[in-house]
């Protein structure tokens, strides 16, 4: 059973997976991003708007089924816990989809040294999950160097951890917001440094402290917009980024999401 709703320009469909024809209507026109949900049709933009038409994005709520997972997949996993299989599972289950959408190899998705998935030749992606969602995007190498989405609860950074992943002048601005938003604030910049580190291409190095990167927001709404990279190390940029597409970000009542994609063409910025 098909879903539909409205995204601006483009529409969101959602697939219940649960459906025998699921499958079959997985790969739909290129301008549709799909998501696997449990019936709330409001949520199936949460993701896609965030993404160009070209990039294709699947999202599960819920628990992720183990058994779903090939068998390289799961033995590669070893001895983890329950929970950990089935959030893993998850996460495969949504990328495997979304190499459906891009018309791409849906073969096993072990994992490369650096633990990171290891996609198909000719394709980029990134998978996230938090408690009870878990998302998956890919898109056509020749297009895209690298994606970074994530997604976390909306006041999922107290207090107490904030001076281990924020520069001093974020937790400035963090405390600018009125007692209720703070922690929501802090959440935001943590989860776009998230999905910058999830879309450094092999030729940047990983982010070896969050407060390296300052981001600065644009606009002045923590419900929608995006966030523009204002520092990297001792190195400061005016304008609206050093190099870096700005990081989309949009929530819901409950979970906040953010993604930045690298088009082929960008210069890669060490960090």
């Amino acid at each position: 059973m098909l879903c539909r709703g409205t995204q601006g320009n483009r529409s969101a469909v959602a697939v219940h997976d649960h459906s025998p024809c699921a499958t079959r209507n997985l790969v739909v026109a290129k301008q549709y991003i799909v998501t696997v949900s449990c019936g709330d049709v409001q949520r199936c933009t949460l993701l896609g708007a965030l993404l160009p038409d070209d990039v294709f994005a699947m999202a599960l709520k819920g628990v992720g089924d183990a058994s779903t997972l090939r068998p390289d997949e799961h033995d590669e996993l070893g001895t983890v816990s329950a929970p950990r299989r089935a959030e893993f599972a998850a996460g495969r289950r949504c990328a495997h989809q979304a190499l459906m959408l891009l018309q791409r190899d849906t073969a096993s998705l072990t994992r490369a040294d650096d633990r990171r998935p290891r996609w198909p030749t000719g394709v980029v992606g990134c998978i996230t999950h938090t408690r009870g969602y878990t998302a998956a995007a890919v898109a056509d190498s020749i297009r895209y160097a690298a994606i970074g989405i994530d997604v976390e609860a909306r006041d999922a950074l107290s207090p107490d951890l904030w001076r281990y992943v924020l520069h001093d002048d974020e937790i400035a601005w963090v405390g600018r917001w009125p007692r209720g938003q703070r922690s929501a604030a802090a959440t935001l910049l943590f989860s776009a440094k998230e999905a910058l580190h999830k879309s450094r291409t092999p030729s940047i190095a990983a982010l070896s402290d969050f407060r390296q990167v300052t981001l600065m927001l644009l606009g002045n709404s923590l419900t929608h917009g995006s966030l523009a990279v204002t520092r990297i190390g001792i190195a400061c940029y005016s304008g609206s980024g050093c190099g870096h597409r700005p990081v989309g970000f949009t929530t819901d009542a409950r979970r906040v999401m953010t993604a930045v994609v690298v088009p082929a063409s960008d210069r890669p910025v060490r960090y």
